[in-house]
C-alpha cells in the first residue's frame, strides 16, 4: 500500500490533471478505458476539471485508446499522460461575477504568492458571502468548483491533499479557497497546516483560508498577523450575482432554519 501511494503521488507531482482525481474514482475511470462502462461517470469526473467541456467523444476516445494495462505504475503513467495530451481541451474559460468592477481596498485582494486567512465571527452565517466577495475582490471571476473546498469533519487528508496541489500547481492566477475550516478533525487540520508549509518559496499561488471562530481558534492562533476580516457581500450584492448569473434558480430563504 505504501508503495502505491508513492507512486500516485509521483504520478501527480508529474500530470498535474491527476490532481483532479480522487483515489476512488481511478477505478472508475479504468473499468471504462477497458470495458466501456461508467460512462456517465466519467463524464462527471470531466465536467468537475473543465464545466463547460463539449467534445467529450474525442476525450473519451482518447481516454480509451491510450491506457497501458501492464502494471498499476504503467497505468497510471498512460492516464496522466493522456490527460496532459487532452489539457489543452480541458482548461475552463472563467465568467465574471458582475457586470462592473470592485472597488477593492489591498487588504480585501488575495495576494499572489501570500496566505490569505479570513477569520469570521462564531456562529456567522456570511461564509458564502465572503468566499464570493475574495474571488470578486480578487479575480472577478466565478470560481469553479474545483477552486473551492468546503470542509466538514469528513474531509480526508487525500482531499486536502489534491486541493493543495491544484492551488500549488495552477498557472493562470486562479484564486482557490478553502471553506470551514474550523470543521475539519483536529489531525486533518494539522495536516493542512503542515501541508501548507509546501508553499513556502512558491510566488505564484493564489489561497484564501476562510475560518468561523475568534482570533483565540486554534488554527487561527497559528497564522498572527496573516488573520484577516474581510468584507462579506452585501444581501443585495448576493441577489444581483445570483439574478445574473442563474436566472433560472429560484431561491427561496427563511430566517426560520429549516424553512429556507
Amino acid at each position: 500500500y505504501e508503495e502505491w501511494c508513492k507512486v500516485l503521488r509521483q504520478c501527480r507531482e508529474k500530470f498535474y490533471l491527476m490532481n483532479y482525481i480522487h483515489s476512488d474514482q481511478l477505478p472508475v475511470l479504468y473499468s471504462y478505458t477497458k470495458k466501456g462502462q461508467n460512462k456517465d461517470a466519467v463524464v462527471t469526473i470531466l465536467n468537475f476539471i473543465h464545466p463547460g467541456v463539449s467534445d467529450f467523444e474525442y476525450i473519451l476516445s482518447t481516454l480509451q485508446q491510450s491506457i497501458d494495462y501492464s502494471t498499476p505504475e504503467n497505468e497510471l503513467e498512460a492516464l496522466g499522460k493522456t490527460l496532459d495530451k487532452i489539457g489543452k481541451d480541458l482548461v475552463p474559460t472563467a465568467e465574471k461575477m458582475f457586470d462592473r468592477k470592485p472597488k477593492s481596498k489591498f487588504f480585501e485582494i488575495v495576494q499572489e504568492g501570500r496566505l490569505f486567512v479570513a477569520a469570521l465571527e462564531p456562529d456567522s452565517q456570511l461564509i458564502i458571502r465572503t468566499l464570493l466577495a475574495l474571488h470578486w475582490n480578487t479575480t472577478q471571476n466565478i470560481p469553479f468548483a474545483h477552486n473551492v473546498l468546503f470542509c466538514n469533519k469528513n474531509t480526508s487528508q487525500d482531499e486536502i491533499t489534491l486541493f493543495l496541489n491544484r492551488c500549488q500547481g495552477c498557472k493562470t492566477g486562479n484564486l482557490f479557497s478553502v471553506a470551514n475550516v474550523e470543521k475539519l478533525a483536529h489531525e486533518t487540520q494539522d495536516f493542512l497546516v503542515k501541508g501548507l508549509g509546501n508553499f513556502n518559496g512558491n510566488t505564484s499561488f493564489r489561497l484564501a483560508l476562510l475560518c468561523i471562530g475568534n482570533r483565540s481558534h486554534p488554527f487561527l492562533e497559528r497564522f498572527g498577523d496573516l488573520v484577516m476580516q474581510p468584507k462579506a457581500l452585501t444581501k443585495n450584492e448576493l441577489q444581483q450575482f445570483l439574478s445574473r448569473n442563474y436566472p433560472n434558480v429560484l431561491t427561496m430563504t427563511s430566517d426560520v432554519p429549516g424553512l429556507g
